[in-house]
């Protein structure tokens, strides 16, 4: 009988093998993440990957060359290295926030902009001016290596937020201009008023007078998902 009080694992991390206690879980965990930046990829291709994506040579706007196959690949490979080997005082940070996530069964955890900038400076400068493009290359890394860690992790989420704090400037409300659109800022503010969370389509289904059935849609829009049909 389990002890009354005692806590249990969530449900996610339990394999087909028999395992008990939140201890064995983050020891397997460690495990299978803290292997070394090398081993998450070719050592020698990515050296090649990082010296043809330099930004400072392209000519185009940075939204449209962080599009490109070999730029993400560069930004997914860099991403991963700096959450398997940042340390600080020799504690991997991102080590146990990852796990500290998956044991409460959340679904984001926070990553440093300092940290990040400390240690992948092309990185930190390209997510402040476009996180648009890099905020999903960033999520895409986290839940594979959330994946790797916790195979059945899926099963509860099947989505990982990656989640930026710290960024060093801070802007004030009544000073942000146009420049400021689309790009990473912070401010300080009072919520003086607030509605209820609405959710948002992922698929639709639309189903005809005649009982024909068409889905599922893939968009956030129901008028473009509703014009794909026509």
């Amino acid at each position: 009988m389990r002890e009354r009080g005692k806590a249990r694992a969530p449900a996610a991390f339990v394999d087909d093998e028999e395992l008990s206690g939140d201890e064995q879980y983050a020891r397997r965990g460690q495990a299978r993440m803290m292997r070394s930046a090398e081993e998450a990829g070719d050592q020698d291709e990515f050296d090649h990957i990082a010296q043809v994506n330099d930004y400072g040579e392209a000519k185009e706007d940075l939204h449209i060359w962080l599009q490109k196959k070999e730029v993400i690949q560069y930004v997914h490979k860099s991403f991963n290295s700096f959450l398997r080997s940042f340390q600080v005082k020799g504690v991997h940070t991102y080590e146990h926030r990852i796990q500290d996530m998956c044991r409460m069964n959340k679904q984001s955890f926070e990553v440093n902009f300092t940290d990040l900038a400390s240690k992948q400076p092309n990185l930190a400068i390209w997510l402040a001016e476009e996180p648009v493009h890099m905020l999903p290359i960033l999520n895409s890394v986290a839940a594979e290596l959330v994946q790797e860690i916790f195979p059945d992790y899926n099963d509860l989420h099947s989505e990982i937020f990656v989640r930026i704090n710290e960024l060093p400037v801070e802007d004030k409300v009544r000073e942000l201009r146009q420049v400021h659109l689309n790009a990473l800022i912070k401010f300080r503010g009072v919520v003086t008023k607030r509605t209820q969370v609405f959710p948002q389509y992922s698929q639709m289904y639309f189903r005809c007078q005649c009982g024909d059935l068409k889905g599922p849609i893939c968009d956030t829009d129901p008028m473009n998902a509703k014009a794909s049909l026509a």
